[in-house]
């Protein structure tokens, strides 16, 4: 069976190749873990509520809480504005 492919697709499937062996492993498992990784991020950059939460209560733990001086006011915003 003889399969005809353009030539930017060999192109591709020969970088594919090139990194697959340079990572040492088979073009099978190499494009396995890139459809993973595709799967796993988020195209919108949304996250589910929990994580969300989970991501706040983290930040809340490490102490990453800013604290402003006690006269700060409206005025320190918009000192450049009329």
């Amino acid at each position: 069976m003889q399969l005809e492919i353009a030539e930017t697709t060999a192109n591709l499937l020969d970088k594919l190749r090139s990194q697959a062996e340079s990572k040492r492993i088979s073009l099978d498992s190499y494009l396995e873990q890139i459809v993973t990784a595709h799967e796993q991020t988020n195209v919108n950059g949304s996250m589910p509520l929990d994580e969300f939460d989970k991501v706040l209560d983290e930040l809340a733990q490490a102490g990453a809480t800013a604290t402003l001086p006690a006269d700060f006011s409206r005025s320190n915003i918009y000192a450049d504005h009329d």
